[in-house]
């Protein structure tokens, strides 16, 4: 995201401190159920609630947690949290078991969305998984003028989007992907 972005997200944090406060993916750690995974990656993670969450059910060794403006949250052992664009991760290829973006996908500029799938890729592991939820509508806020969700799609469309990817499937309101071994970004021009 650029500079105005950013700065949009660091006045909504000032404005209304509890933003980036509820955990929209409570309900997806049953899908981390069965197995710890090596290392998680949360990105949009707001106050790291999702992090904590995952980490204190044991489910995670370590939870990477990126958030684009937020204040630094209330750390635990095995939390990392960085400001971070969705599109520029500051993570090595293929680190990540599982990456979850919850109501985070709607915010991305248009024009980054497609860089935002390629740097998830990037830093998915071979046969990892995405855990997503997605807004299908308008955000209920603005902020200089703006929407702040710039992404919005119908479900179908996101699951295109997605499919081009790898392997997506519907549940509970979340969309579970496995990217293909041989999966990157669609173009622009692909949907």
């Amino acid at each position: 995201m650029n500079d105005r972005e950013r700065a949009k997200y660091q006045e909504i944090y000032e404005r209304e401190p509890s933003y980036g406060g509820r955990n929209y993916g409570k309900a997806a750690v049953e899908f981390l159920r069965g197995g710890k995974v090596e290392m998680l990656c949360d990105i949009g993670c707001g106050k790291a609630d999702f992090g904590r969450l995952v980490l204190s059910e044991g489910l995670a060794w370590v939870v990477s947690a990126f958030d684009i403006a937020a204040p630094a949250p209330v750390l635990a052992p095995g939390l990392w949290f960085t400001n971070a664009p969705a599109h520029r991760l500051p993570l090595p290829d293929a680190s990540a078991d599982v990456l979850t973006a919850f109501d985070v996908l709607e915010h991305i500029p248009p024009d980054l969305l497609d860089a935002t799938l390629a740097e998830f890729v990037r830093v998915t592991k071979p046969g990892g998984r995405w855990i997503f939820s997605i807004s299908f509508t308008p955000s209920g806020r603005t902020v200089q003028g703006d929407n702040l969700h710039l992404s919005v799609h119908p479900r179908e469309w996101w699951l295109d989007k997605l499919l081009l990817l790898g392997v997506v499937s519907l549940s509970g309101g979340y969309f579970i992907c496995r990217p293909s071994a041989s999966a990157s970004a669609p173009s622009p021009t692909s949907g």
